[in-house]
């Protein structure tokens, strides 16, 4: 009776933790599964479906690979929560409350950080799982994930004395934490995926939307600006600490020398931009390196994907008046990095 009793405690927890998930939700470009054929998303580079790249097991068919991608995104989930909710409006102007949604659940490892909300984003955004994915961003954004942008729910700017890059994640849940790059990149590649599945807008509006304007003045959330915000934190150069009257510079992700740093605070892989030498940043450059890294990969296909979003949308965006900063850093950042092997 005893076992019994626990086993029924657990169940329950676990039954009253998990959220609501919502395959193909939101008329998405790109609707799970994705056995046949491509679907371009518009525009290059077209996101590839998965018989693209896998080769079926010798008797096992599409429909029994679907369930088991479809229990796994079920049993991913089965740990995650809503906390709390957020209200926004619709295009009417009329009042809607989305469930927010913490990808964290329990166990002992210190799943509240940026590479988890990564790696949740990604899978939502390739379900084609609209709710879970709006419900994370919004959970992070109202709850300052994203140094030095506003909140949609009112405009206050979250950790405005933040440093360095501008929409980069912090790292973990302290106040106003630096980023790590694989957790940056990862945010990055699940935005520009969420733009491609459900287009510019999200369907909400609200006081620090950036698309059109509903019935009420309220403007569009949007994840367009969601994944461009994303991929110019990855290579934006900035004041950081310094005041910039010495010409002084830093990166965020990739550095100087085209490299991926560990975070938008970290030093630089390698010692070009040291001063004195031929970094045109000299004399007051303080974050060269050489420093190791630490994260857990670079993924240079994510790269050209965020080069190509770029590169068809434009970037006007560009803190230093030097155009094609930004799309320069992340074609650089696609190449191999030193000491690299292709095995």
């Amino acid at each position: 009776m005893k076992k019994f009793l626990i086993f029924f405690i657990l169940f329950t927890i676990n039954l009253n933790a998990s959220i609501n998930i919502n395959i193909n939700s939101g008329n998405p470009t790109m609707p799970f599964p994705r056995f046949s054929g491509t679907y371009p998303a518009g525009s290059d580079p077209d996101l590839y479906t998965i018989a693209h790249w896998l080769y079926s097991p010798d008797g096992i068919s599409h429909a029994e690979l679907e369930k088991w991608i479809r229990d796994a995104w079920k049993i991913y989930t089965n740990r995650w929560t809503y906390e709390g909710t957020i209200t926004y409006q619709n295009a009417a102007g009329t009042p809607v409350v989305i469930q927010l949604v913490h990808p964290i659940g329990g166990g002992g490892d210190n799943m509240d950080v940026s590479e988890n909300w990564g790696y949740c984003l990604l899978a939502a955004a390739l379900m084609a799982d609209k709710d879970a994915f709006d419900g994370m961003w919004f959970y992070m954004n109202e709850n300052c994930w994203f140094n030095k942008a506003p909140r949609y729910s009112n405009g206050n700017i979250c950790c405005p004395s933040y440093t360095y890059a501008y929409h980069s994640v912090k790292w973990d849940t302290g106040d106003c934490s630096n980023s790590a790059t694989d957790g940056d990149i990862d945010v990055a590649l699940a935005a520009l995926i969420a733009w491609k599945q459900w287009g510019d807008n999200s369907g909400y509006y609200a006081t620090a939307g950036t698309g059109p304007a509903n019935s009420n003045g309220l403007r569009a959330i949007q994840y367009k600006q969601f994944a461009l915000d994303m991929i110019r934190s990855l290579v934006e150069k900035f004041c950081g600490p310094m005041n910039c009257t010495d010409n002084s510079r830093i990166t965020s992700a990739v550095g100087f020398d085209g490299y991926h740093k560990s975070g938008d605070s970290w030093g630089e892989i390698t010692n070009w931009a040291n001063c004195p030498g031929p970094s045109p940043y000299c004399p007051q450059y303080p974050f060269g390196g050489p420093t190791s890294v630490y994260y857990d990969y670079t993924g240079p296909a994510y790269w050209h994907a965020f080069e190509c979003a770029l590169v068809q949308n434009g970037d006007p965006r560009d803190l230093t008046n030097d155009g094609g900063w930004n799309i320069n850093q992340i074609r650089r950042a696609q190449l191999p990095m030193p000491g690299y092997r292709d095995n």
